[in-house]
């Protein structure tokens, strides 16, 4: 059952997105920024809102004709890097150079002047992807659009070629300023060695930490009893919190908030990203093993969940029809 809380150049890019495969492959690892007058970040009834309403669009975007806002995409097939779309002009698309230097990118995530972090993940292969990079942020400047290393995050252990993972997920907190990140780098069959991470991007410190944590996909939510980091495990099919403190620092014990079985998730599926849209969850899972052939952008989908007031409790609710909002 579910739980209760006790060089600057423009390299032009056409994209069909007529076809319904083109639109599954976009809806894996994309949100739309439109810029911090527009983002609504109000709290729900029940008490729950997103900490990253603040999060602006790039300052070098208009130089290269976008107008709509932003869409930030890793995961088109058989292009490597990061991709901004245009939601307003279809087809539209910008890449710079610097993009494809750390191979295919995962997860990311922006802060309030538009600059963009980003995580390497491999995808069917190490040849893009070498291991002493998988824990490695990269940040795109909102300025310039340059792509350059960020901070190498302290791992318990190298990554490996049986668990050739490190960064799977990066959230922004607008509340603190803090960035967050997942690792599952030196993790093994019977180790989990991961770790969690608050890191202040003004120093490019490591500010708090837990270890022993194996997550993927994570997002910071205002809690009716103060501020939470949701993230999915990476080893099971279950949903769990933890609470920050006013410095976002990591304080607390870990929480079970939901098992996916019981919003219709498999076993075998873990969630890969995590959205919060005033009360409710949206969970995108993917089968994942550790390894490069379990992870495929086709097999992912979505599950719900609905924070209930009444009852404090997380209950099922309606999938979206189409990729998660921001």
């Amino acid at each position: 059952m579910l739980t209760g809380r006790s060089t600057r150049r423009s390299w032009p890019l056409i994209i069909g997105l007529g076809t319904a495969g083109a639109l599954v492959t976009l809806a894996a690892l994309v949100f739309t920024l439109r810029g911090p007058a527009s983002a609504a970040g109000e709290a729900a009834s029940s008490g729950f809102g997103t900490a990253t309403d603040c999060r602006g669009w790039p300052q070098f975007t208009p130089e290269y004709g976008f107008t709509g806002g932003v869409i930030i995409n890793t995961s088109i097939p058989d292009r490597m890097g990061l991709v901004l779309l245009d939601p307003a002009q279809e087809g539209k698309g910008f890449q710079h150079p610097s993009w494809v230097k750390a191979g295919n990118l995962g997860p990311f995530t922006a802060d309030e002047a538009g600059n963009i972090y980003v995580g390497p993940v491999p995808r069917v292969s190490l040849a893009d992807n070498p291991l002493e990079g998988a824990n490695t942020i990269w940040r795109v400047d909102t300025k310039s659009a340059e792509m350059e290393p960020f901070l190498d995050l302290p791992a318990a252990a190298a990554p490996n070629e049986r668990n050739p993972f490190g960064i799977l997920g990066l959230a922004y907190d607008c509340d603190t300023g803090s960035i967050y990140a997942s690792s599952v780098a030196g993790s093994g069959p019977r180790s989990e060695v991961g770790r969690l991470f608050q890191i202040d991007p003004t120093t490019t410190q490591v500010v708090s930490q837990i270890d022993g944590i194996d997550a993927l996909g994570i997002v910071v939510a205002r809690a009716p009893e103060g501020k939470r980091l949701y993230y999915g495990a990476a080893r099971e099919s279950l949903i769990f919190s933890i609470a920050l403190d006013e410095r976002g620092a990591f304080a607390g014990e870990p929480q079970l908030e939901i098992d996916m079985a019981d919003l219709g998730g498999d076993v075998n599926e873990k969630a890969r990203r995590i959205d919060l849209d005033g009360d409710t969850l949206k969970i995108t899972v993917v089968p994942f093993s550790f390894t490069l052939a379990a992870r495929s952008d086709d097999l992912q989908r979505h599950l719900v969940a609905r924070y209930d007031a009444a009852t404090q409790a997380w209950v099922p609710a309606e999938p979206p029809s189409e990729a998660p909002a921001p």
